[in-house]
């Protein structure tokens, strides 16, 4: 092989061989604080419980073990108090759940993702840091320092972390598949391998699903929070934001799907054999469009109420931690605020879309024949007028440029929040007519 192959197998096996080293030094650690916990539990015939405040602990442990309710410890329940008192084993303990998730995260990028393409490498990394540097504000900021307190949000932000990643990566793979549908990083070009590729994507969203539901399901039932509706709210969080993405993901995916159905169906022209089809063939465009909204508003929000939560747990004393939140909280809100001005452009753009601006007449036509939109002709029809979807009726701006409605409806949900104008002059179509006339004429 040539050289630089040489070199990437050696790299490669370097790398592994790293891996290898730390995750038997994480197990071995593991094992040397397990079996020191075990150690210090005492021999008591009949499996019996010992009381709380003879248990040999730490005399604040026991205090904190006595405020929780635990009057007697099992053997169990002792040689994990034995685990936790102790700064060390805490640190092994969670070294060796990371050591777990990293290992898992490499079984799952082989399993469902392939390679990496370059672009969803990068996202990966910056979605991490973000997500590390924000959950760093939070333990300083609402959580107590106490280091079993700090070591169980430690855990669970790892473990959410995990799958708050990998969400990010599957959305960016169903992006990618739906704007290059031939595009696929772990087979040869053409054939099967395309399709492997969305059915492993899809597969990972539904991983991604199952797997959160699950965990949350399990703090549900724990009981641990019923008390105290704030700490509920924390933990959900991350669980919540991630079915969002997911769930908005999936719809996204499958009404794409739907869309290039109609699409050849329309092409061998046999779309209006198929009712079902043709009612969908209009309304793809739409359901997107709001699927994505809605995805976006509720992540937004659920971001937004998170950070004033944990503002109002730290509550207001002027400190660096104040600063980061603020600005925080004030980026959120923009976004949100500018999200859902734009959806209000965007319903006066479609209003006067539907009944503002005109029908293009014969003449009209004459002069513009084809749509700038999809480059296909605008025929004149007396009986398309009224009609919405496909068959509607050509419109005619304020500015005097003419296309198909249905091409202004797709260039309208897919322009984003400040792209609501004509494609060609850009004169804005979320204006009346008359305010239209004065831009053109501009």
């Amino acid at each position: 092989p040539p050289p630089v192959s040489r070199t990437r197998a050696f790299s490669s096996r370097q790398r592994w061989g790293s891996l290898g080293a730390y995750c038997g030094a994480s197990v071995a650690a593991l094992g040397w604080q397990l079996d020191a916990a075990w150690e210090g539990v005492p021999a008591r015939g009949g499996g019996g419980r010992v009381p709380t405040s003879e248990a040999a602990l730490n005399p604040t442990f026991r205090r904190a073990l006595a405020a929780e309710g635990l009057r007697s410890l099992s053997s169990v329940e002792l040689a994990l108090a034995h685990l936790l008192e102790s700064r060390l084993s805490l640190l092994v303990v969670f070294n060796a759940l990371v050591c777990f998730l990293v290992m898992a995260a490499l079984v799952t990028r082989a399993v469902f993702l392939g390679r990496l393409l370059q672009h969803e490498a990068r996202q990966a990394l910056e979605r991490c840091l973000h997500y590390v540097l924000y959950k760093g504000v939070f333990l300083v900021a609402a959580v107590r320092p106490n280091c079993v307190e700090m070591f169980t949000w430690c855990c669970w932000f790892a473990l959410m972390g995990f799958f708050k990643l990998f969400s990010g990566v599957a959305k960016e793979r169903l992006e990618t598949l739906m704007s290059r549908p031939h595009v696929h990083t772990s087979a040869g070009s053409g054939g099967p391998g395309a399709s492997s590729t969305h059915r492993r994507a899809v597969a990972l969203q539904v991983f991604l699903l199952a797997s959160v539901s699950s965990l949350t399901v399990a703090c549900l039932s724990l009981g641990t929070y019923r008390s105290n509706p704030l700490g509920l709210a924390l933990v959900l969080y991350e669980p919540a934001v991630v079915t969002v993405e997911v769930l908005g993901a999936l719809s996204r995916y499958y009404l794409f799907l739907a869309e290039q159905w109609c699409l050849r169906l329309e092409q061998r022209g046999e779309l209006g054999a198929v009712p079902a089809a043709k009612a969908l063939w209009d309304w793809c465009g739409p359901l997107l469009y709001h699927s994505e909204l809605f995805a976006e508003v509720a992540t937004l929000g659920l971001t937004l109420a998170h950070y004033m939560q944990v503002w109002w747990v730290h509550g207001l004393s002027l400190q660096f931690v104040d600063a980061v939140l603020f600005l925080n909280v004030r980026a959120i809100s923009t976004a949100l605020h500018r999200r859902l001005a734009g959806y209000v452009r965007f319903l006066a753009a479609t209003r006067n879309l539907r009944g503002t601006f005109p029908d293009a007449t014969e003449d009209d036509l004459a002069g513009m024949p084809e749509c700038a939109v999809c480059l296909e002709p605008m025929r004149w029809d007396p009986k398309a007028a009224g009609r919405v979807g496909r068959r509607a009726a050509p419109k005619k701006l304020p500015c005097g440029h003419i296309f198909h409605l249905q091409c202004l409806r797709s260039w309208l949900e897919q322009g984003g929040t400040d792209n609501y104008s004509c494609p060609i002059c850009r004169a804005s179509l979320a204006q009346s007519s008359g305010a239209g006339d004065a831009a053109g004429a501009t």
